[in-house]
């Protein structure tokens, strides 16, 4: 079959993609029977032709058609777009598709992968990266994310020898608030309530309420308007308004998204462990004390303040009696009080008989002496 003397053989390569067959040809001594042909696109057909070579030139030609291996994509998708502040709930990405040449394989689908990195302008950390698989016709997708935070994003392609490249990460923002916010409040006037003519919030503490609303959750182009605040119903079907701060504390949820006002102080950061509390007035207090009340303690009380009273009662009845003698004795003459202490002595039935004959002894000398001066005047 070799017909000549055999000077070697002749291996052929051309790729096989639709356009002109471009050949690529090595020549190997007559002792080589094997060649490795590399630097070859992955997943890609060939054609290989082999023969026999003699100084006549080429023997008869064996043709077969291979395909190399697949592999990994060799670039991510284009065009990578992760769109912020559009809801506080999603966020969109889109992207196009690895470009045919760089695929090396069938496609099936792409990898995404998305972790929070900041929420409420604060570094998080230990959170979990989430990982979504989709399908090859998939070129974009709504995440479903916290409000007021940032997300990494990036999307990969792969096939069944594994994963690509992922596109550079993408930095993207939710909103920091829904478009409605339903509240929960206390309304008292004159701190807070609501006119029913216009359903507006009024009050001495409405306008902070307002304002710091307004301030802190900015604006979301995905609403197409700042923040509606709802001031009369809570979200789930009942007034806004309450009649008492026990009935704001029951109501505390998810949704409203604000109750107000919630008495604490400066060292409170979260509310039932669960729910972020802002400090926003300081105000002095008063703590009462007060013993605990027992059955009958009221009747008891009062009776011990009587029984307390009545050495007081003995007291200023004593001294009134001594006073009102010592005035007696001073003021009332002297004849006038003897008259008065013999006559309470006889209605009384008091004294022995002999103190009335000396009574009435002094009485006779007592005149005899005013006689006697009488008679020395003249």
């Amino acid at each position: 079959y070799v017909h000549g003397i055999l000077l070697g053989y002749e291996v052929r390569l051309a790729k096989d993609d639709g356009s002109t067959l471009t050949w690529i040809s090595k020549r190997l001594g007559p002792e080589i029977h094997h060649i490795l042909l590399d630097e070859l696109a992955p997943n890609t057909w060939y054609w290989v032709v082999i023969c026999a070579r003699t100084s006549k030139g080429c023997g008869k030609e064996y043709f077969e058609l291979v395909q190399t291996w697949e592999d990994v994509p060799s670039m991510p998708p284009v065009d990578f777009k992760a769109y912020k502040i559009t809801s506080e709930a999603f966020i969109n990405v889109s992207w196009s598709p690895v470009p045919s040449n760089h695929i090396n394989g069938i496609l099936p689908g792409y990898s995404l992968k998305y972790q929070r990195v900041q929420t409420s302008e604060r570094q998080v950390s230990g959170v979990d990266e989430h990982t979504l698989t989709l399908r090859p016709t998939d070129l974009s997708v709504s995440l479903h994310v916290e409000a007021y935070s940032i997300y990494k994003i990036g999307v990969a392609a792969y096939t069944r020898k594994g994963m690509g490249p992922y596109t550079e990460y993408a930095y993207a923002e939710s909103c920091r608030r829904p478009k409605v916010l339903y509240t929960n409040f206390w309304s008292t006037s004159p701190y807070l309530r609501v006119n029913k003519g216009d359903n507006r919030i009024e009050g001495i503490f409405s306008k902070i309420v307002t304002d710091m609303i307004f301030t802190a959750c900015g604006l979301c182009p995905g609403h197409g308007s700042s923040t509606i605040i709802e001031i009369t119903t809570n979200g789930k079907g009942d007034s806004s308004g309450k009649k008492s701060i026990s009935e704001v504390l029951d109501d505390i949820d998810d949704v409203p998204q604000i109750s107000f006002p919630i008495y604490g102080n400066k060292y409170i950061t979260r509310y039932l462990g669960a729910y972020a509390y802002i400090n926003l007035v300081d105000s002095p207090g008063v703590a009462f004390i007060a013993a605990k009340s027992l059955p009958g303690s009221a009747a008891k009380n009062m009776i011990n303040a009587v029984v307390e009273c009545i050495p007081m009662i003995i007291l200023s009845a004593c001294m009134a009696y001594i006073s009102g003698f010592i005035i007696w004795v001073l003021i009332v003459p002297k004849e006038t009080q003897r008259a008065v202490l013999l006559l309470v002595t006889k209605h009384l039935g008091v004294g022995p008989v002999r103190n009335i004959d000396r009574l009435k002894a002094s009485s006779s000398q007592l005149a005899q002496k005013k006689a006697l001066v009488a008679e020395m005047r003249d």
